[in-house]
């Protein structure tokens, strides 16, 4: 009998642990980075393809993290302009697809990145007033999205 209520005692204080549920709201900001180097480069990329990313820093939500830095992210490229000749620079829009959560669970995210080469118009143009005609060949500047560059996203929806 001492037995039993010694049983009753100690299973009696343990509480099952659950996990405590966590509601990551939409707009929550996620800034991403991608893993290789992204260019308006003729041959390089095109509209369409999908760009590994890493999280830049860890998305905290009640004081817990949700999505841990350098957790996997992907992107896709929308636009691509190349550059010309007349000085017109390239351009280049990355979209914000998802990222990886602590849980293991892949958040939908919104926005993205817009980059521009360098524009020469004016030189070529002036260069070709100036100088001779080819210089109005003059291409402008690719844009290149890579390593080191961060941009922002954001949960699309709540997220329990």
């Amino acid at each position: 009998m001492f037995r039993y209520l010694l049983c009753v005692l100690m299973f009696s204080y343990v509480t099952p642990s659950y996990a405590k549920q966590i509601l990551i709201p939409g707009g929550t900001q996620v800034y991403l980075e991608p893993n290789e180097l992204v260019t308006s480069k003729r041959g390089e990329n095109n509209v369409g393809e999908t760009i590994r990313a890493s999280v830049w820093r860890n998305v905290i939500v009640d004081g817990h993290v949700v999505i841990k830095a350098g957790s996997q992210a992907v992107a896709r490229i929308t636009e691509i302009k190349r550059r010309n000749k007349a000085g017109k620079k390239g351009q280049l829009k990355l979209a914000a697809i998802s990222a990886r959560a602590v849980n293991g669970e892949n958040i939908l995210l919104d926005g993205g990145y817009h980059e521009e080469g360098k524009s020469r118009v004016a030189l070529s143009v002036s260069l070709f007033l100036l100088v001779a005609w080819p210089l109005i060949f003059l291409p402008g500047k690719n844009a290149e999205l890579g390593p080191g560059n961060v941009f922002d996203s954001e949960v699309q929806d709540d997220i329990a």
